[in-house]
């Protein structure tokens, strides 16, 4: 069984449940990225101010087309009895809020007023108000506060008692209280990066408005950031490996640039692809390209090298280049499009779907596509200029 066909039958299963003031199913996507597509992390001191800030958030991605599950990280906690002190007039009576709330404590919680020695154990006496008086209401209004005058102060005469909402937890980040905002989106409606990029864009002067708040985009995008930077470090690490290989294959430091020119046509295709099916270029599509970085360079690698063999052989570049790709047109053809078609499955979902290997498999087979056939054409274009310039000035000197 699916995961959708699970969640469907505990919606149902729920739904049949009348108890539930709130279910929310959370359908975890394997990664990477990970991490909700959309998430702003809103940091400062004031938590009445990040609620406003994080409400702007909210209202600001309901306007999105495409945007779901819109949610933040603030939840309100229990009932409870707020102790709201009048600091002046606790002043003038000697009192602080410290001892406000130490007699509060002990009255509530109680004070080990003594401790009773039995044998190899110590037992303390903790006095307190009693149960009855502790479930009372009206019992705040006959607590007595003692000044550092010794007179007892009626806890009414310094502070007002109210019913509020507590709350659950305050999550911090960098040593500041945080309230994060993340949202899903719809894929076949919009992407996490146009949705991220369209807030920065409208939120950029936040922090001017609001002195001393912060704003971190985390979640997916910050988890794709790392990973381009990781896969950027690996491309680079590729690319030279690939040039330091040919360059001792060929015995030349001109031809791997002509092998290597193959990567921008590869993109070409990749290009395409994406932009007529809609997808943007996620973590898998550039791992793909990665990938296909590897593959698209062997059929010049195969091209240039019978080109090398017949320069041995015959009397001019152009021939030796023209007789080569007639004798290499049909296995790079068949070798590129037996690679294209088993990519095929993969890249449309034939016989089943999968969204993580999907952006990976259109890059691998279009950008093989398009290098292929761009190959046949530029690189003995490309090959016969470089060598027939060079040959040109040779002569001239």
């Amino acid at each position: 069984r699916t995961a959708d066909e699970i969640v469907r039958d505990l919606q149902k299963q729920a739904a049949a449940i009348r108890s539930f003031e709130f279910l929310q199913f959370d359908k975890i996507t394997p990664g990477p990225p990970i991490g909700k597509p959309i998430s702003a992390e809103i940091r400062g001191d004031d938590l009445l101010i990040l609620q406003e800030i994080a409400n702007l958030y909210k209202e600001t991605l309901k306007t999105y087309k495409g945007v779901l599950e819109i949610e933040d990280s603030f939840e309100q906690g229990k009932r409870e009895l707020q102790v709201i002190v009048n600091e002046p007039r606790a002043s003038e009576a000697g009192l602080s809020v410290n001892q406000i709330a130490q007699t509060l404590r002990n009255a509530f919680e109680g004070t080990v007023a003594t401790t009773i020695k039995k044998m190899n154990e110590e037992i303390n006496i903790r006095v307190r108000l009693s149960e009855q008086y502790r479930n009372d209401l009206n019992v705040f209004n006959s607590l007595l506060i003692p000044n550092q005058r010794d007179n007892l102060i009626p806890l009414k005469e310094v502070a007002d008692i109210q019913e509020g909402e507590g709350i659950s937890y305050i999550n911090h980040y960098d040593h500041k209280r945080t309230i994060t905002v993340t949202a899903t989106i719809d894929p076949k409606l919009t992407n996490s990066f146009k949705i991220n990029r369209l807030l920065q864009k409208k939120f950029k002067d936040i922090s001017q408005k609001y002195v001393g708040y912060a704003i971190r985009y985390g979640g997916e995008q910050e988890d794709s950031q790392k990973s381009l930077r990781s896969l950027g470090k690996a491309f680079i690490v590729a690319f030279m490996g690939i040039f330091f290989i040919l360059c001792v294959t060929f015995r030349s430091i001109l031809q791997p640039f002509i092998v290597l020119f193959t990567l921008p046509l590869s993109v070409i295709g990749v290009v395409i692809a994406f932009l007529t099916h809609g997808q943007s270029f996620s973590f898998m599509a550039i791992l793909g390209m990665i990938g296909l970085s590897g593959v698209v360079v062997n059929n010049a690698i195969i091209l240039i090298s019978l080109i090398n063999d017949y320069r041995q052989t015959l009397p001019s570049v152009r021939e030796a280049v023209v007789t080569a790709c007639q004798q290499r047109l049909r296995p790079i053809i068949l070798t590129s499009i037996t690679t294209v078609l088993g990519l095929g499955p993969v890249a449309y979902g034939l016989g089943g779907s999968d969204e993580i290997l999907k952006p990976a498999a259109l890059a691998l087979s279009w950008g093989l596509f398009f290098a292929t056939l761009l190959t046949l054409f530029v690189i003995p274009c490309l090959y016969t200029v470089l060598y027939e310039a060079i040959a040109a000035v040779s002569k001239k000197r």
